[in-house]
């Protein structure tokens, strides 16, 4: 969003000063990004890597593994799952929600 701070001050003599907005602030949304197949086949696992944010937390433990680099997951799960993947930045969180579907393997 655009926001426009204005900043009160104290100043030697104890009085306030006011200092008004000159220019106005543009803070982009924090976004997490990261590129996911919406599938995966039976028993394989989907390497996921996930950046812009300083740390992140999975809703669950079970079907993620993290990998050696940072940013750097595996998705295992047996079934259809969806994920929520928490990203935090400085002082800003999100949660994204990420569905994996599991489909059966082809018949050969």
């Amino acid at each position: 969003g655009t926001y426009c701070p204005s900043v009160i001050m104290t100043d030697p003599n104890g009085c306030n000063v006011l200092i008004g907005c000159t220019e106005p602030i543009v803070v982009d949304e924090f976004v997490l990004a990261y590129n996911v197949a919406p599938y995966i086949c039976q028993g394989d696992t989907l390497a996921f890597q996930v950046d812009n944010g300083t740390s992140y937390q999975w809703n669950t433990s079970a079907f993620v593994t993290a990998g050696d680099n940072a940013g750097e997951y595996f998705l295992h799960p047996s079934d259809d799952f969806t994920f929520l993947l928490t990203g935090t930045f400085a002082d800003c969180q999100r949660t994204d929600t990420i569905h994996l579907e599991v489909r059966d393997l082809p018949l050969v």
